[in-house]
């Protein structure tokens, strides 16, 4: 397969994108920190 730099940049957006996309969901799910208190 050949790489020119119009095909690069149309697979590195594809790329990022996904993976913006894909952290809003996890990040989207996680629950916030518990703060405990030092047990020392």
């Amino acid at each position: 397969m050949r790489l020119n730099r119009r095909k690069f940049l149309q697979v590195s957006a594809g790329v990022a994108t996904a993976m913006a996309l894909t952290s809003k969901r996890v990040g989207a799910q996680l629950k916030p920190v518990v703060k405990v208190g030092n047990p020392l």
